[in-house]
């Protein structure tokens, strides 16, 4: 493991960035850091790592302190997260000065991430139950009946919230509200459409990840945008930029949610590594993807779901087996059934702690509900969105793929989901400490071998 790190300046970094980050709520980072460096004994290792703990140190969030005493306000605000909207209210996380609150209002407000409003309501103190909020920075909460748009958006932001809208507007005319609800939520991350019953069936099944724009969906982008790009004659590094602003685009449309920006700056990263002739190193990649959105967002560290993608994709990175290439001699089904029950099982066991930590259950019976939904995910995503490109030159065209493939694609989706996210299916796990989890990890690091690439 050692040598493994500290020939990677990006990792050490990261490690040492994570561990600046979480000082102010927890001091044993410190300690962390500490044995981390004399683990390392390589002078520009522990340089690196320590720099950065530093850096982390400097953009460590603090716990926000309760906005009280209630009181009227009337300011200009930023709109700094995509706002989710529900049938009977509006919510969006908004920035004043250095103060961030939760927006709340009517469900037509006229909100976009990036514009500048003008507001004026009671400021409340956060609930008892509002940790999570606090953890990001978030002060209070404020209800506003109506805003007035001082600046509008930034341009990327203008056609990625609008590419949403219009995505989201396009399913509920094509198909009915429940297909709707689950395609939207699989697409695009949004889930306010779906009744708090869902979501616990999907995370007591195991397969929540499909409700998360994720590797998942910024894969079959990639992989449909190369595909088209390489019928034409542009270069290779044009073809990588041009893939890379879509991405940004999704990012933003999908709410700038922590999986799709880490998944995108993975992507691009490997796919550059042949531009400046490297091979691709998957652990550096998510190490650089750690760090751009620690520096442009350090309370995401403080997320369940910036844990949980970068923790599974990390194990994958340390414990997936290196496989030959396909040959004649071997079944390709074979293989290929193989490798995701492999990548099943490590995300499996590498995600337990964390979930049973943040949400106090275990799925039994995850690897089995993603092998029911693993065909159904692509064609849901590439479907819905190659219908909705389609609906510009020919609605009935789009509403038709969506009424006999996507929807029915939906409907199976929903239906592994209800018989496997019972009661049965996931274990309960009593509240524990967080130190549990960190014992967890050291105890899977500790089983890690290096592994050899076969000739």
């Amino acid at each position: 493991m050692r040598e493994t790190l500290i020939h990677r300046p990006m990792v050490l970094a990261a490690i040492g960035l994570l561990l600046g980050v979480c000082t102010l709520q927890n001091m044993f980072a410190i300690a962390l850091v500490v044995g981390a460096l004399a683990f390392f004994r390589n002078v520009k290792a522990c340089l690196i790592c320590a720099a950065a703990f530093l850096l982390g140190a400097f953009f460590a969030p603090s716990t926000a302190k309760v906005f009280f005493p209630t009181q009227w306000l009337k300011a200009q605000a930023t709109v700094i997260g995509v706002p989710s909207r529900y049938s009977n209210e509006t919510i969006a996380e908004i920035r004043i000065a250095n103060t961030n609150l939760l927006l709340s209002g009517p469900p037509d407000l006229p909100l976009a991430l990036g514009e500048t409003i003008k507001i004026q309501g009671d400021v409340q103190p956060l609930a008892e139950a509002s940790q999570r909020l606090s953890d990001r920075g978030i002060e209070g909460r404020i209800w506003v009946e109506r805003i007035q748009v001082i600046d509008p958006p930034p341009w990327p932001d203008r056609i990625g919230q609008s590419w949403r809208d219009s995505f989201i507007d396009f399913t509920n005319r094509s198909v009915d509200p429940s297909s709707a609800a689950v395609i939207q939520a699989v697409t695009f991350n949004s889930r306010s459409a779906l009744s708090q019953n869902q979501k616990e069936e999907f995370s007591r099944a195991g397969t929540v990840h499909a409700l998360s724009t994720s590797g998942l969906h910024v894969g079959l982008f990639m992989i449909v945008l190369f595909g088209l790009l390489s019928l034409l004659p542009i270069p290779r590094g044009v073809q990588i930029a041009l893939v890379g602003v879509v991405l940004v685009l999704y990012a933003i449309a999908s709410g700038l949610h922590p999986a799709v920006i880490r998944a995108a700056v993975v992507a691009i990263l490997l796919c550059s590594a042949y531009l400046v002739r490297r091979e691709p190193d998957l652990l550096s990649a998510i190490a650089v993807a750690v760090i751009v959105q620690m520096l442009w967002d350090a309370s995401a560290i403080y997320d369940p779901g910036f844990q949980l993608t970068f923790t599974v994709l990390t194990a994958i990175a340390l414990f997936m087996p290196f496989t030959p290439n396909f040959s004649r001699n071997r079944n390709p089904i074979a293989q290929k059934a193989n490798k995701f029950l492999s990548r099943s099982a490590i995300a499996v066991i590498a995600a337990a702690p964390l979930t049973a930590y943040q949400f106090g259950t275990v799925s039994l019976i995850s690897i089995g509900a993603n092998a029911a939904i693993v065909l159904v995910l692509p064609v849901i995503v590439v479907g819905s969105m190659v219908a909705h490109l389609l609906s510009y030159l020919s609605l009935a065209l789009g509403t038709g793929i969506m009424i006999a493939i996507v929807s029915p694609l939906s409907g199976w989706l929903m239906f592994v989901t209800d018989h496997f996210g019972g009661e049965w299916a996931a274990l309960s796990v009593p509240a524990f400490s967080g130190y549990w989890v960190l014992l967890a990890y050291a105890l899977m690091l500790i089983v890690w071998r290096n592994r050899l690439r076969p000739a």
